[in-house]
C-alpha cells in the first residue's frame, strides 16, 4: 500500500520549521539542498525543514520499503505584504478613491466608501471638439 501525500510547506530565509507526515518515514531524498535542508524530527513522521535561500525544492519521503510517504515542497522565501492602494480617480471628488489590494498584482478590493462616482470607464471615448468642452461619442 503506497500512502502518498504532496504538500507545500512556505518558509522565510533563514528559519526553520517542524512538518509532520502522513506516515512513518526512515529516510529523506533532497531536491535542493542549497534552498533548504533537513534532519529528523523527534519521531518517525517529523522533519525539521532549515530554509537556506529563496526558492523551491522538495523533499521525498521514503520508507523503509523505497515507498513514497510525502513529496514535500518547500517554497523558501520573503512573503510580500498585502497592501491596499487606493487611486484617486472619482470625478469632482478630489477626495473620492478606487480600492485595490496587491501584492504583486493588484485585484479590485470591495470598499463600501468609495462611492459611485467614478470617472467614466477606459472603454468610453472623450473626444475634444472644436470648443474647449469634451464631447462623448
Amino acid at each position: 500500500m503506497q500512502l502518498m501525500s504532496s504538500n507545500v510547506l512556505k518558509v522565510n530565509p533563514g528559519s526553520a520549521t517542524n512538518w509532520t507526515a502522513p506516515g512513518a518515514f526512515r529516510s529523506v531524498v533532497a531536491g535542493d539542498a542549497e534552498i533548504a535542508d533537513v534532519i529528523n524530527g523527534e519521531t518517525d513522521r517529523d522533519v525539521v525543514v532549515i530554509a537556506k535561500k529563496e526558492g523551491i525544492t522538495n523533499f521525498v519521503l521514503l520508507d523503509g520499503e523505497g515507498v513514497v510517504v510525502a513529496n514535500l515542497q518547500v517554497q523558501v522565501g520573503i512573503p510580500l505584504p498585502l497592501r491596499q492602494v487606493r487611486i484617486h480617480n472619482k470625478k469632482d471628488n478630489p477626495a473620492g478613491y478606487t480600492s485595490y489590494q496587491c501584492a504583486p498584482h493588484c485585484i479590485r478590493r470591495e470598499d463600501k466608501m468609495e462611492g459611485n462616482d467614478r470617472q467614466p470607464p477606459a472603454s468610453t471615448i472623450v473626444n475634444i471638439g472644436n470648443g474647449n468642452q469634451p464631447t462623448a461619442k
